[in-house]
């Protein structure tokens, strides 16, 4: 690693003014909505391009796949904390109408209106297995009713937001997280003696010696992964047919 190099008055100076010269006030406001008025404002006027809350061109098609949406809904139906979306107060100037233009969140936003029009049917749940096969439609009339009733949080940009803050904004949201590997994973849902055990073994510093793991795969966790292998091959090895890959 190359050293440092020395930071002086100058370029702190230089620094904070180009801080300040690239620094755009964002101001906005914080909404919770229901389930149901977000998705009736999604869903009214779609097919002419008129609906109050929408997707903007350069937003990308639905990737989520019915097992990623499925995971979605059972989130919700859990109750557990949903990220916030994040819209933007835009002007229609062809209508003279305010609209809500999605910056973070179109996945979710596509997910609940599939699901509330009986587009999307579960499959491959954590938690809810039982709902393995279920529509909107086939739930009970009270449990669609607290589903519609669910809020989600939104932060709104005002409308002073230009285009290219929002571009900017959807940008660093979609590129400022690495997804987890298969080991960083489990490390957080599923904890427990056996994983501390492997995590342990990892640090075994003749295994360490052994395998030779670089600084990156140590941070990716390669250690834990390895030697969870080792326990998964034990007394399988013979009956072990697929290719693993290394």
């Amino acid at each position: 690693m190359p050293p440092k190099p020395e930071i002086t008055d100058e370029m702190r100076e230089t620094a904070e003014a180009e801080i300040r010269e690239k620094q755009k006030p964002v101001d906005y406001d914080t909404k919770e909505y229901p389930i149901e008025i977000l998705i009736q404002k999604y869903m009214d006027g779609r097919d002419d391009d008129t609906n109050e809350l929408f997707i903007p061109d350069y937003q990308r098609e639905i990737a989520w796949d019915e097992e990623r949406q499925s995971k979605f809904i059972e989130s919700v139906l859990l109750g557990l904390p949903i990220p916030y979306i994040f819209v933007a107060d835009v002007r229609d100037e062809e209508n003279d109408e305010a609209r809500l233009e999605i910056i973070d969140g179109t996945q979710r936003i596509r997910t609940l209106a599939s699901f509330l029009n009986n587009e999307l049917t579960l499959s491959k749940l954590d938690k809810l297995q039982r709902l393995k096969g279920f529509t909107f439609a086939d739930f009970p009339l009270a449990r669609q009713r607290r589903f519609k009733r669910t809020t989600l949080r939104m932060i709104q940009l005002t409308e002073n937001a230009d285009e290219e803050v929002r571009r900017d904004l959807f940008e660093r949201i979609n590129t400022g997280s690495v997804e987890l590997n298969e080991m960083e994973k489990r490390r957080g849902i599923l904890r427990g003696p056996f994983l501390d055990l492997i995590e342990e073994l990892s640090k075994n510093q003749k295994f360490r010696n052994l395998c030779s793991f670089s600084e990156a795969a140590i941070r990716s966790r390669d250690p834990q992964e390895f030697v969870l292998r080792f326990f998964a091959f034990l007394n399988n090895y013979e009956k072990f047919i697929r290719e693993v890959n290394l």
